[in-house]
């Protein structure tokens, strides 16, 4: 097969390139070497967006890489990759023009040996990913026709995509999680190939499918992302549970504020997205804490927010919590308060009563956690020495009744009055 020829293309980007990722590359040219910088961060500069990394290939070898930059980090030499401290907050990785071997474990290449420019940009995942950019000569080095594909915004595999998605299966979350970040659509033939290559994910650790979730979910268009995760079949695999397709009234929904990935796992888990929210809300909890990973913080407050049917119920004071609770859960996060709201209007399983029930609490919350004073005043709520006069006895007795006597007024008052 004859060498691909690169196609070198000037570009005007607003994009800064950082002084120490300038410095690094220097100091590799001044050896005698080429130091181009490579994958997203070149795409993001075609963006015009501010990259969130900063790669370097270059065809130095290992050994002179580590006496050119002595204080590096350990990790990814194994890989041809030179990781460097964080320099001003900015992460720099420098990696050889490598070729890689077989890849047996569906993540990593069993080794790698060094390469050039050619067999470097054909190992990569995405042709909007393999482009480099020269510094010295401020051009790009495109062997893969992946600036064509950044200006028709068309996410791509590098050569033949079972081959990409069968070597390393973070790529179809990868694939997933671009179309929320850029916007971008699947280009057809990689869309086929992602889609008979869903099953593969589950060679993937549960804590790489946390990182690429979380992202997609921090991206600009979450939804996006998550409907196309449903649609090529990828909901089971990540959540635990099947779905096919986000509801229509979700796929149209536009927030006027960006919730954080803990949000959105509340709002899905709410709207009976990822299972039950009344039948196993403990049960869906656990699935979710096994499949992503969640903290210790993040399985409490999913588990108080699907309270919110339960505690709504006003025939049932003696299982309900305080409403304290509810306040302090509001006032240190509204959003969540806000968006919990929002998917309630949009769940499937909950009776119109039931869900009308749990939006007029958070109302109520939201307005009770406004309250500026210390602690929670309720007016027209029983205070303890009151109780006591009439009987009740000091102890748990006396703070429980206390609880149930606030809950009551709490409940009883309706936003506006």
């Amino acid at each position: 097969m004859s060498p691909k020829i690169s196609k070198k293309i000037a570009i005007s980007s607003t994009i800064q390139i950082p002084s120490p990722v300038q410095e690094a590359c220097s100091k590799i040219t001044t050896a005698g070497f080429k130091a181009w910088l490579a994958g997203g961060c070149v795409r993001d500069m075609v963006l015009n967006k501010p990259p969130r990394d900063w790669d370097i290939v270059t065809n130095a070898p290992m050994e002179k890489l580590t006496t050119l930059f002595p204080k590096n980090i350990e990790v990814g030499k194994s890989f041809g990759i030179l990781k460097l401290p964080p320099i001003q907050d900015i992460a720099i990785d420098i990696a050889i023009f490598r070729k890689d071997g077989e890849y047996k474990d569906f993540r990593h290449p069993d080794k790698i040996e060094p390469g050039d420019e050619q067999t470097d940009s054909a190992r990569r995942d995405f042709t909007i990913n393999s482009l480099y950019y020269d510094l010295e000569n401020k051009m790009i080095e495109d062997f893969t026709g992946g600036y064509k594909d950044i200006q028709s915004k068309l996410i791509r595999t590098v050569g033949d995509a079972h081959d990409r998605f069968s070597e390393d299966a973070l790529r179809v979350l990868r694939g997933i999680r671009f179309m929320a970040q850029l916007g971008f659509k699947l280009e057809k033939d990689t869309s086929v190939s992602l889609k008979k290559n869903i099953t593969l994910v589950r060679h993937i650790s549960r804590e790489r499918v946390r990182e690429e979730i979380f992202r997609i979910l921090e991206s600009p268009r979450p939804l996006v992302g998550l409907d196309a995760i449903a649609q090529n079949g990828l909901w089971e695999n990540v959540f635990g549970v099947r779905r096919v397709s986000l509801p229509a009234d979700l796929r149209q929904l536009r927030l006027t504020w960006t919730p954080n990935p803990l949000h959105w796992l509340c709002a899905l888990s709410v709207t009976g997205l990822l299972g039950d929210p009344q039948k196993e809300p403990e049960d869906l909890v656990e699935r979710l804490a096994e499949f992503l990973k969640l903290s210790n913080h993040e399985k409490k407050t999913i588990s108080k927010i699907l309270k919110v049917y339960s505690e709504c119920n006003k025939e049932d004071l003696e299982h309900t919590s305080s409403p304290i609770e509810w306040i302090e859960l509001a006032r240190q996060d509204k959003s969540l308060m806000d968006i919990t709201k929002s998917f309630i209007r949009r769940a499937r399983g909950p009776t119109e009563d039931e869900k009308q029930k749990a939006i007029t609490l958070i109302e109520q919350v939201l307005r009770w956690s406004t309250i500026k004073s210390e602690g929670i005043d309720l007016p027209g709520a029983p205070k303890a020495e009151d109780l006591i006069k009439n009987g009740v006895e000091k102890g748990p007795k006396l703070g429980k009744t206390i609880r149930l006597k606030q809950w009551e007024v709490f409940w009883a008052k309706k936003p506006g009055m």
